[in-house]
């Protein structure tokens, strides 16, 4: 992304705008925009065509179901996590790192935040960085998935991890146990917040939302549900 420039008739660097946006917690669709770019239309439908031909595909009569099924869920899954790259690139202040592998785990995506990041007020929260974890399947959040992501937060000293997910999250069934652990976790000490995205939030932010709105809209949802959590303890 280009920044704009500041004339130097007006006396003010780019530095102190951000430090001027900052002290003053601004936050306005500008800002937003101005941190946030377009994405490829063109390249994330073509992602999303690729999943779908993986999933319509048939089986080789050589091949056992198990066999199969294993090679179209790893390949979906290397395809969305692309997706979920690129979506990710458009954010001035992330820098990300796929398929990074440490001493007691692989994390899917890996999200560094610059210091630019100060100016959103929700970012100024999430720490340093936060871990993203992308789940292509045709069930609704779960229980283990959650559960997983805590435990690589707390490995890797992270305040914040995004869930990428088709479906999202549920209120049916075991779903609900998922929603339920994650509104735990907001109230723990030190507290994690698991933030939630789903393949038709993506497709919206590709038909022109933004993407950094979301995530700060997202988080502050968890940090609500954190809040009501707090008042039925006391």
């Amino acid at each position: 992304m280009t920044r704009p420039t500041v004339s130097a008739s007006t006396g003010v660097t780019v530095d102190e705008l951000l430090e001027f946006l900052v002290q003053h917690q601004l936050d306005d669709d500008k800002i937003y925009a101005f941190l946030c770019g377009s994405l490829n239309t063109a390249r994330f439908r073509q992602l999303v065509h690729r999943i779908e031909i993986v999933v319509k595909a048939q089986q080789p009569a050589a091949v056992s179901k198990a066999t199969w099924r294993g090679r179209q869920s790893k390949i979906k899954g290397r395809i969305f996590e692309r997706l979920i790259e690129m979506i990710l690139k458009v954010v001035e202040p992330f820098k990300t790192w796929a398929n990074v592998n440490t001493t007691t785990s692989e994390l899917d995506v890996l999200v560094q935040i610059g210091p630019s990041g100060g100016i959103i007020p929700s970012l100024r929260e999430w720490g340093t960085h936060f871990i993203c974890e992308c789940k292509f399947g045709y069930e609704h959040v779960s229980l283990q998935w959650v559960t997983n992501l805590n435990t690589v937060l707390q490995s890797h000293n992270a305040n914040v991890g995004v869930l990428f997910s088709t479906r999202g999250t549920t209120m049916q069934g075991n779903g609900k146990r998922a929603v339920h652990q994650i509104e735990i976790l907001s109230v723990m000490t030190p507290a994690k917040f698991i933030v939630c995205v789903d393949l038709w939030d993506l497709k919206v932010c590709a038909n022109g939302s933004n993407l950094l709105r979301l995530l700060s809209q997202r988080y502050m949802e968890a940090k609500a549900s954190a809040g009501k959590l707090k008042l039925l303890q006391n």
